[in-house]
């Protein structure tokens, strides 16, 4: 477990170019080295635009706010670009604590639930029987997964149906999440089109980022639908 697995004899390839990358920490850096200060450089840009559109909209009043409330949300979706893009290649810093999976879950359940039945969806969370009680870091991994399920809810089709279960397995975490009679295509991000307005874009690489950063393998198993599934120890190495 402790590389990035694009998938195993049954199993097929996620074919993400971010996410074949993310278990490489020589590519991470050089990917750092890269995208580090492009990201800083625009976010200050963003920052003083973003402080231009506030004392615009203070001056106009009502006139001309409605085009001015276009751009600052535009401005916002920006900066989740580079917040994703930031998460993905900065080095990351594990804050693990020994609690339930199912806790984490739980806490998002409601949200993630409505997300899908918005798309005339349903999300089905099947919690374990037994012990599911182990060492993970809670708001990384918590951020990574509502990305992903978030993602997925707005991807597929109309009625379908998508599950998400976990157990303990071996001292180790195994997540699966399956939605039966979907095409493995949608999992593209080249279908995703314009990644400024489908965050989904680096949903996925997003993931895979945390979930080797916890020492974890996520493999893409071809059945008869979409089948991701997520594995990490039970008890991670901090200092990773």
């Amino acid at each position: 477990m402790e590389s990035f697995n694009h998938g195993n004899e049954s199993g097929g390839l996620i074919s993400d170019p971010l996410c074949r990358i993310v278990d490489d920490p020589a590519r991470i850096e050089s990917l750092h080295d890269i995208l580090g200060p492009f990201c800083h450089e625009s976010r200050n840009i963003l920052n003083s635009l973003k402080m231009s559109l506030y004392l615009a909209q203070r001056d106009a009043g009502e006139r001309g706010s409605k085009a001015l409330k276009d751009v600052e949300a535009y401005c916002v979706e920006i900066e989740e670009l580079y917040d994703r893009l930031q998460l993905i290649c900065r080095p990351i810093s594990l804050t693990c604590v020994r609690m339930s999976l199912g806790l984490l879950i739980d806490d998002r359940r409601r949200s993630w639930s409505d997300r899908f039945e918005v798309r005339r969806r349903t999300l089905e969370i099947a919690a374990p029987r037994r012990t599911d009680v182990g060492h993970y870091d809670p708001n990384l991994l918590g951020r990574a997964l509502d990305a992903f399920v978030l993602w997925r809810a707005e991807r597929g089709q109309p009625d379908q149906t998508a599950r998400l279960s976990w157990s303990i397995k071996g001292g180790a975490f195994v997540l699966d999440w399956i939605e039966s009679g979907s095409g493995t295509e949608s999992m593209e991000v080249s279908q995703l089109g314009d990644p400024l307005h489908n965050q989904g874009s680096f949903a996925l690489p997003f993931l895979a980022r945390v979930v080797v950063a916890h020492g974890g393998t996520i493999q893409h198993l071809k059945d008869s639908g979409i089948h991701v599934r997520l594995s990490w120890p039970q008890s991670v190495d901090q200092g990773r």
